[in-house]
């Protein structure tokens, strides 16, 4: 298995939102606040299992499984 290197950015993540497959992480001003479009750059946060798992499909990945992502 590969895990990626970096973590998904906002501008990543934000490609999926509009492709109309992924949807947009809930706005929360004290937990959120890197999802916002002067911080393209930044990590995504604030973004549930679910969404990371539609994420990883859309990008034709997976999430890692328990034992590897331990590894």
């Amino acid at each position: 298995f590969w895990l990626d290197e970096t973590l998904v950015t906002v501008w990543q993540y934000e490609q999926c939102v509009k492709a109309g497959v992924c949807k947009s992480p809930a706005i929360d001003q004290a937990s959120n606040m890197t999802y916002a479009a002067q911080r393209l750059d930044h990590p995504v946060n604030c973004v549930r299992w679910k969404e990371a798992d539609t994420y990883c499909r859309w990008r034709r990945m997976r999430l890692p499984a328990s034992d590897e992502w331990e590894y």
